[in-house]
């Protein structure tokens, strides 16, 4: 029996590179390992982009400038967003 994986797209088990794709997520996982290694090396508080960034949001929640809007759209690549995500915390002391 040939089995496959499930899904939209099936592909048969038997033909995946097991070697190579262990081997390539190994190396996946040593890359995030040592970004989070650097990333700790900077704590929200000494991040002076991260503090520039929730003075504005604290500002526009203190003033908004329509009405009782609150709301604050920011633009960033995705690893910036990552890091914005981890101070969820913040928006319940607004």
């Amino acid at each position: 029996m040939d089995e496959k994986t499930t899904g939209k797209v099936q592909v048969s088990l038997a033909d995946m590179d097991l070697p190579s794709w262990k081997y390539d997520l190994e190396a996946d996982l040593a890359i995030i390992n040592a970004l989070l290694v650097d990333m700790h090396k900077v704590t929200p508080a000494e991040d002076t982009k991260l503090q520039h960034l929730i003075a504005h949001v604290r500002a526009k929640v203190a003033a908004p400038i329509n009405g009782s809007n609150k709301k604050v759209l920011i633009f960033c690549d995705p690893l910036i967003f990552m890091i914005i995500c981890t101070f969820a915390s913040f928006q319940h002391r607004c």
